[in-house]
C-alpha cells in the first residue's frame, strides 16, 4: 500500500492515559506469553465487557502458546492515543486507523466481513416533505462531527457526487452525538441527520419508537470495515496462530456467538492491500473537498 505520510504529517506519538486491563481470568504465569488485545472504547465499561469478553475467551481457547488480555481506553481519543503510542500488541482498529498504524509498525492480520463495511446515511422524517436530495436545499442537517469517516466524509463526498454540495446548499450543524442528531429529526429541530449506517442501526435497536418516525433518504457507497492488527514486536508464530483463530472463529458455536456479541459478522484473512479502497477514497475526498481532518474516527 502507498505510505500515508501525508495523513501523518505533524502527528507525533502521544502518551496514553492509563486504563485498567480487563480479562476473564487471573494474570498468567510468566512462563506463558501474554499480549494485550485492544478493543474500541465503549461507555459504560460494563458494555465493553459484555461486548468483547466472550471474543477474548474464544480466542484464548483457540490460540496456542500465549494468552490475550483485553485492554481498551476511556474514550475513542485515548484509544487512538494508545494505538499511536504502540501500547497494544494486537488491536481492533477502524479503517482510518489502519493507515495510521501501518506507519507505526503494525500489520493487518485479519479484516471483518462484507456485512461490516462502513457507510453513511442521510435520515429524514418519515412524514416530512423531503423526498429527494434536492429537497435538502436550504435545510438544517445535523452531522455528528467533522472527523467521522462514515458519518461525515462519506456522506459529504457522496452527496457532492450526486450534485448536492452540502456545504453550500444546506445549513450544517454538529451535535457530537449520532443519537442527538437522529432525535433532533424526530422533534423537528433539524430537517435531516447525517450518520453512519452502524449508528442508525444502533438507534433503531435502542429507540424503536423514535426510529419508526424516520426513514433513510440516501445511503453512501461503502468502505472496508474494521481490522485486527498486530504489533511488529509479537513473534511471527504467535501472530499466525491468532490469525488462524480469528478466521476460524465462526466455525464453532462458541466462536460464532462471540462474534455476534461483538457486532462482527466474521473475520477474513487480510493485509494492507485490503484497505487500499480507504486510501483511494481519502485522496478523492481531498481533491474534491479540501484537506482531511487532523483526527478522524470511523463512524
Amino acid at each position: 500500500m502507498v505510505a500515508c505520510s501525508v495523513l501523518l504529517a505533524g502527528c507525533a506519538r502521544q502518551s496514553a492515559d492509563y486504563t485498567p486491563l480487563y480479562g476473564s481470568s487471573p494474570t498468567v504465569s510468566n512462563t506463558v506469553s501474554q499480549y494485550s488485545f485492544g478493543v474500541p472504547s465503549i461507555r459504560p465499561v460494563r458494555s465493553l465487557w459484555d461486548r468483547y469478553s466472550q471474543l477474548i475467551d474464544a480466542l484464548n481457547h483457540a490460540s496456542a502458546g500465549f494468552t490475550l488480555k483485553m485492554e481498551s481506553a476511556q474514550t475513542p481519543d485515548t484509544y487512538d492515543a494508545k494505538l499511536r503510542a504502540g501500547v497494544f500488541d494486537f488491536a481492533i482498529v477502524d479503517p482510518y486507523q489502519v493507515l495510521l498504524a501501518e506507519n507505526l509498525g503494525y500489520t493487518v492480520i485479519a479484516r471483518t466481513g462484507k456485512p461490516d463495511r462502513i457507510s453513511g446515511v442521510i435520515v429524514t422524517a418519515r412524514q416530512g416533505d423531503i423526498h429527494r436530495l434536492s429537497d435538502l436545499r436550504g435545510r438544517n442537517i445535523a452531522f455528528t462531527n467533522t472527523t467521522a469517516l462514515a458519518a461525515t466524509l462519506l456522506n459529504e463526498y457522496g452527496l457532492l457526487e450526486n450534485g448536492f454540495d452540502v456545504r453550500k446548499r444546506a445549513v450544517v450543524l454538529y451535535t457530537h452525538s449520532p443519537e442527538t442528531s437522529l432525535l433532533s429529526v424526530t422533534i423537528r429541530r433539524v430537517d435531516a441527520a447525517a450518520v453512519s449506517l452502524a449508528d442508525w442501526e444502533v438507534f433503531q435497536h435502542d429507540h424503536p419508537a423514535s426510529a419508526g418516525q424516520l426513514i433513510v433518504l440516501w445511503q453512501s457507497d461503502d468502505l472496508s470495515g474494521p481490522a485486527v492488527m498486530a504489533s511488529g514486536s509479537v513473534p511471527l508464530a504467535h501472530v499466525r496462530s491468532l490469525q488462524t483463530a480469528l478466521v476460524q472463529l465462526g466455525a464453532e458455536a462458541n466462536g460464532g456467538n462471540a462474534l455476534h456479541r461483538a457486532g462482527i459478522s466474521r473475520f477474513e484473512p487480510g493485509d494492507s492491500v485490503s484497505y487500499d479502497d480507504v486510501w483511494d477514497f481519502l485522496q478523492r475526498y481531498r481533491r474534491a473537498l479540501g484537506p482531511l481532518p487532523d483526527r478522524m474516527v470511523a463512524r
